[in-house]
């Protein structure tokens, strides 16, 4: 779970309280995210991502040599994907970040 920040709505700051997400892949690349944005002031705020663009960053290095053999030398590997978000009737650009062991 990931919460914290804040939601600009109604004219008005809402903190946020929750926030939910499930990602769609096609093996170990994205390809869409679900958000739920959760406030004390109002309905959820529903948001889906459509991945664009992803580069992999190599983050943690196995220390198995195992897993190096196997093709698998990283422990951790961090996924930056340029996002396309669509959700209250408005479309917007961003970065959506996933961890994958």
């Amino acid at each position: 779970m990931v919460e914290g920040g804040f939601v600009w709505r109604g004219g008005h700051i809402e903190r946020v309280t929750r926030v939910e997400h499930v990602w769609e892949a096609d093996g170990a690349r994205p390809r869409a995210v679900s958000v739920e944005v959760s406030t004390d002031a109002g309905p959820p705020l529903h948001v889906r991502g459509t991945v664009i663009s992803t580069v992999s960053v190599p983050v943690q290095p196995e220390r198995r040599l195992r897993r190096h053999l196997a093709g698998r030398p990283w422990r951790l590997v961090l996924d930056e994907s340029f996002t396309r978000y669509e959700g209250a009737g408005r479309t917007g650009f961003g970065i959506a970040e996933r961890a994958r062991r």
